[in-house]
């Protein structure tokens, strides 16, 4: 059950991000919101790494898994955040986050496709139940 409170408590803060997202970016460019976001979060998990007593976890990664999380970080961090900042700006929180909740479908069919995973009726038909929820919400 644990995980499944640390999978709420982050939902709880993706939910409240965007808040302060759309309240700071009226003046700034998606590009620089990017970078400041990610500099905060740097920040962050720098100093957890040495509160938190994990310094030596960071040096002890594969050079494979290092090539996949930049790939994650850049397509993630970097370019779909640009591309959320933008809409942020164009049609506003409400609308902005309902639409790239869509994600979890995609999740679910390409780790199908590409890492042959095997998922319940009820996962997909929960993905897809998503997906609908998110086409009520934007109007759509």
């Amino acid at each position: 059950m644990r995980g499944e409170a640390l999978a709420l408590f982050a939902a709880l803060l993706w939910g409240i991000a965007p808040l302060f997202d759309r309240i700071a970016i009226v003046n700034i460019s998606p590009l620089s919101a990017n970078f400041i976001r990610a500099l905060a979060s740097f920040s962050i998990l720098l100093v957890y790494v040495f509160v938190s007593d994990n310094a030596g976890q960071i040096l002890n990664v594969s050079p494979r898994s290092i090539f996949f999380l930049v790939m994650a970080g850049v397509m993630a961090g970097a370019i779909a955040g640009i591309a959320y900042y933008q809409s942020l700006k164009m049609i506003g929180a409400a609308k902005t986050v309902p639409l790239t909740s869509v994600y979890p479908l995609i999740t679910v069919v390409l780790a199908i496709i590409f890492l042959g995973e095997r998922v319940s009726v009820q996962v997909f038909l929960g993905a897809i139940l998503i997906v609908a929820g998110v086409i009520l919400v934007s109007g759509g």
